[in-house]
C-alpha cells in the first residue's frame, strides 16, 4: 500500500532544507551560523537574515527571516542549542527563541 496524506505531508518536511513551521509549532535545533541574503519578499528585494540550525540527528536546517527583533534575539544563542516557536500567520507572525 502506499503512503497516506499525512506520512507524505511528515516525508516532505523532513526532507525540505528550509524550516516551516506552522502557528504553534516549535522546533529544537543548534545554531551554528547566520549570514545576510537578498531574496523577494512580497513583491519587494529584501535582505534578511539566513540561520543555519542543526537538528539533532545532524541534519542541516535553513531559517529565513528578515525580522530585525528577531535578529536581536537570535544574536544571544550563536552556538547554543534553541527551540524557536512560531506564534501567528503570515505577515501577522513572531518567533519566540528559548535556551534549550
Amino acid at each position: 500500500m502506499g503512503m497516506t496524506a499525512q506520512e507524505m505531508k511528515e516525508w516532505a518536511k523532513k526532507n525540505n532544507k528550509f524550516v516551516k513551521l506552522s502557528d504553534g509549532e516549535s522546533i529544537t535545533a543548534t545554531f551554528k551560523e547566520v549570514k545576510t541574503i537578498t531574496k523577494d519578499s512580497f513583491g519587494t528585494e529584501k535582505e534578511v537574515m539566513r540561520y543555519t540550525l542543526i537538528l539533532e540527528d545532524g541534519s542541516l536546517k535553513i531559517f529565513e527571516n528578515g525580522s530585525i527583533a528577531l535578529a536581536n534575539e537570535m544574536a544571544n544563542f550563536l552556538g547554543s542549542k534553541v527551540t524557536v516557536t512560531r506564534h501567528g500567520e503570515k505577515q501577522d507572525t513572531r518567533y519566540e527563541i528559548e535556551p534549550a
